[in-house]
């Protein structure tokens, strides 16, 4: 990948995005939710949570050439625990969950819809942290609230989907990249 970079940072959904969504682990999520690190790391093997095709080759590739950030929303232990178990953490500059954030923010997390997408607060606090204008950011994610975070906060936005019939989504005016097709990003930044 020699050429420029367009962005200057590309952040990304976890659940739909690299991997599937968590809600995939049932009632595992809840257990992984509940673990420490060092618990998850014995365990890691008992969970059936892997990324999608080409994740790990794509983030490799992008991880030499630019920042890379994870927002998410959600439980910052469960979320982050799934990081570890896709032995991806380590490519990212920044993880940003909307709990902790919540948490850094108003001290408690009952005000976490504040904070999460579609709100642009984790978006803001992203540019702000790494010196960044929006322009020069995209977020990868496969929601609308994904959409609308990324768009409230001024980044541009490539959404994830799945072609194989079980979301079919029909949304005009973004680039869409199949979750089996993820090296596609590449032509995008």
């Amino acid at each position: 990948m020699n050429k420029k970079m367009k962005y200057k940072l590309i952040a990304f959904d976890l659940d739909g995005t690299l991997a599937p969504s968590g809600k995939t682990l049932g009632e595992r999520e809840q257990i992984l939710q509940m673990m420490s690190r060092q618990e998850c790391a014995k365990r890691q093997r008992e969970f059936n949570y892997l990324p999608y095709t080409q994740v790990e080759e794509t983030i490799k590739k992008l991880s030499k050439e630019v920042k890379l950030a994870i927002i998410s929303n959600g439980n910052g232990n469960l979320q982050r625990n799934k990081l570890f178990i896709l032995k991806m953490e380590h490519h990212f500059k920044r993880i940003l969950i909307s709990e902790e954030l919540c948490k850094e923010i108003y001290g408690v997390e009952e005000k976490r819809t504040e904070i999460e997408k579609p709100q642009s607060t984790m978006f803001e606090k992203l540019c702000q942290e790494e010196n960044v204008q929006p322009k020069e950011c995209l977020y990868v994610g496969n929601r609308d609230s994904d959409s609308m975070g990324a768009k409230n906060a001024g980044w541009d936005f490539i959404r994830v989907v799945d072609h194989d019939g079980r979301n079919k989504v029909k949304i005009r005016d973004q680039i869409k990249i199949d979750k089996d097709e993820f090296m596609k990003i590449l032509r995008h930044v």
